[in-house]
């Protein structure tokens, strides 16, 4: 027999929408008080930090170097996909004492400095890279949709030595988790449900059209993610899988996503670009 089908929920009516709009506009007082006295702990839990380290080179956002590639991005995306073998990364995180994360964002770095430096356009500063971090709770685990954060890591582009641009890499990725843990990484997600999802739209629309992203330094450069997958071989239909990849978003200022997820001993890179700012992905 055939298993029985769930029953679906009923469609809610113009009343209930209503009366669901109307306590989320009674509360956003009370979420924005909160908001901002977490934002004011947040700020002073960071100034600390940076205080009891004044030789400190932490990456923060709105910093990032600008180049030729920076500004409004077009509507098309390109794509690439690469993969290097788990146990390469895994030896050099070993020989490095680092963690396989850092030998990832070194690996990038080298990468986009060749890049740079083919197209004359490698700066004296490193780039910024905005690193995806997840704050589910456990409860959250069982929840649809995504909670998630953002840390900032200097790539140490400037750096030609790939050892010694390992040892940088590993330096700063430190300093980011620092931050991200002083910020708290529920405060921006907090600060963000308080807009209009419509507002936001409009204002973003609004932003890149009138060409402000050129009139200050980009927020970060690009958006590096690293995904633990499954160490194990996945099936679909009888058939193995070969890999395993993921694609992620781009935005102004940042006109290149790198993801890379491990899966089955390989660690499979996703790359992502506006084919504008960046005509030869491959």
């Amino acid at each position: 027999p055939s298993p029985s089908l769930p029953h679906a929920e009923a469609v809610p009516g113009p009343l209930w929408l209503l009366g669901r709009a109307a306590g989320h506009l009674m509360r956003w007082p009370i979420d924005a008080a909160r908001t901002a006295i977490e934002l004011g702990g947040s700020a002073m839990r960071l100034a600390t930090i940076v205080r009891h380290a004044p030789n400190d080179d932490r990456a923060a956002p709105m910093a990032a170097p600008r180049l030729a590639s920076s500004g409004a991005i077009g509507a098309k995306r390109s794509a690439a996909l690469r993969e290097i073998e788990m146990d390469r990364v895994k030896a050099v995180a070993r020989a490095g004492d680092v963690r396989v994360n850092d030998v990832v964002l070194t690996t990038l770095a080298g990468a986009v400095r060749s890049w740079l430096e083919a197209h004359d356009d490698l700066p004296e500063q490193p780039l910024v890279a905005a690193i995806p971090v997840s704050t589910r709770s456990p409860e959250d685990l069982a929840r649809a949709g995504n909670h998630v954060s953002a840390c900032f890591v200097h790539l140490a582009t400037q750096i030609a030595d790939p050892a010694e641009r390992l040892r940088s890499t590993a330096a700063s990725s430190v300093q980011g988790k620092e931050a991200h843990a002083a910020v708290g990484g529920d405060v921006l997600a907090h600060f963000a449900a308080l807009a209009l999802p419509i507002t936001v739209v409009t204002s973003l629309r609004l932003y890149s059209g009138l060409g402000l992203p050129a009139l200050h330094p980009p927020a970060v450069n690009l958006v590096v993610s690293n995904v633990a997958g499954p160490p194990f071989p996945l099936y679909l239909a009888g058939r193995r899988a070969d890999r395993l990849y993921a694609l992620g978003p781009i935005f102004d200022g940042a006109p290149l996503n790198v993801t890379a997820v491990s899966f089955d001993g390989t660690l499979g890179i996703g790359l992502v670009a506006a084919p504008d700012q960046l005509p030869d992905l491959e």
